[in-house]
């Protein structure tokens, strides 16, 4: 599935998120699988208790411009 991010911007991201210890690669033969580290692991699970009530919260800006 294509997610519209270029090549060179999905892997200057990559490199930005190992950089921070967020995820680390793993080399199979040829390919390089992504995987998150625990920090990476602790983050994504803050994200996901966060989004629920951002998306409330826009839900709640949208109701009030109409």
């Amino acid at each position: 599935a294509s997610c519209g991010a270029t090549y060179v911007h999905t892997t200057k991201l990559l490199k930005e998120f190992k950089k921070s210890n967020l995820i680390a690669f793993e080399p199979k033969g040829r390919v390089k699988k992504v995987k998150l580290t625990d920090k990476g692991m602790q983050l994504a699970s803050a994200i996901s208790e966060l989004m629920p009530k951002l998306e409330e919260k826009e839900a709640e800006k949208k109701e009030f411009k109409e």
